[in-house]
Formats: structure tokens, sequence, C-alpha cells
């Protein structure tokens, strides 16, 4: 969680603050897409490490309230990436950047309870068997 903070923080600074002096190089390189994906990468693996995929309904109740908690967040940053993009403006790479995570964890939050549909479920069950059998040669 702490490189998620420091990625969303190093995201408003370039944001905010447009001369860092020295501090705009570990700035730009905390905020960049490879971060991003670094992040991601290591929630999913967390999250399959974890099984939550397996015990998604024992998490019901605090998937939905994530869900709750990022829906405007997803909202507002999808306006605001519009409105920035029909504007043209400079800073619109870093208002995406910002609004990744809380996109991503919106899409996971609906994915997860979309999973509890049993019919769903059986559908996807080869992806979870090849899953499975990644985790433990990993």
């Amino acid at each position: 969680m702490a490189w998620g903070s420091l990625h969303i923080i190093s995201n408003l600074m370039m944001l905010f603050a447009s001369v860092m002096g020295l501090l705009t190089n570990f700035i730009t390189f905390l905020s960049n897409d490879v971060m991003t994906i670094f992040i991601m990468f290591l929630s999913g693996f967390l999250a399959a490490k974890a099984e939550w995929i397996s015990h998604i309904s024992n998490w019901s109740k605090q998937i939905k309230w994530i869900q709750a908690g990022t829906v405007p967040l997803f909202i507002g940053f999808s306006i605001w990436i519009s409105v920035s993009s029909q504007m043209n403006s400079q800073s619109l790479n870093t208002i995406i950047a910002l609004g990744v995570l809380p996109t991503t964890l919106f899409y996971l939050s609906t994915l997860f309870l979309i999973l509890e549909n049993k019919l769903i479920r059986k559908f996807l069950q080869p992806i979870a068997r090849v899953v499975k059998w990644l985790l433990r040669i990993m």
C-alpha cells in the first residue's frame, strides 16, 4: 500500500507543482506508468496468493464497501479526464495516472461481486485451474 500512496502523492506533485528542482527526477520515476503497472501487479499477486478470489463470499461486505467508496472517485475521474481531453490539457496524462488506482479498485470490486454468480463462476472454472497451477509452481 505504501507504493500506491507514493504513486498518488507523486502524481499530485506533478499536477500541482511544476518545478521541483532535484526532486523532479525522483517524482517523475514514482509517477510513471511502470510504477502503476508494478503496483497493479503486486495487488493482483496479493489477491491471488491470499486466495481472495476463491473466497469472495467471505469478503462480500468489504468488497461492497470498496465498490461504494470507489464509485464516486471513478465517476469524478472519468468526468475530469473527459473535460481535460476536450480542453487539450497539458496535465491529462497525470490526471489519468491519478485515476488509475481508484478505477482499478472499482473494476476489481465489481468483478469480484460478479464472480459470486454461480453460472459465471462455472464458466470461468478452467481459468481458475490454470491460475492455481501457476501459483503452485511459483
